[in-house]
């Protein structure tokens, strides 16, 4: 298992990919997980609901689709902000939210 310090580094680094538009999320099998992919990896996140709190699950595979890692992030763990981030940009852009609004916006003022 990857230490939590190296995992805080990639939350960090995929936030700001996400952030610069260099790395996009799509939709996954499930309403609550969203899936990025590199040259080498696909990078899952989830959350689910552990003791009335959210939790985070970040899931690497190679490109064969290995499971390289998977970490979770509990609430008051550290990174566990950083992993909400995430999740909260990478369904904003795998939902295209920005985008849907704008639409609603369009659609009111057009009417």
């Amino acid at each position: 298992m990857a230490t939590k310090l190296k995992m805080l580094s990639l939350l960090e680094t995929l936030n700001a990919a996400t952030a610069k538009g260099r790395l996009h999320w799509s939709g996954s099998f499930s309403l609550d997980h969203f899936m990025a992919h590199t040259n080498n990896a696909t990078i899952t996140i989830s959350k689910d609901m552990i003791g009335g709190y959210n939790s985070y699950t970040i899931s690497l595979r190679d490109a064969k689709g290995k499971v390289i890692e998977n970490d979770l992030f509990d609430h008051g763990d550290v990174g566990h902000g950083h992993a909400e981030i995430l999740y909260e940009s990478a369904r904003r852009d795998a939902l295209k939210v920005d985008q849907f609004i704008d639409n609603v916006i369009a659609d009111l003022e057009g009417s």
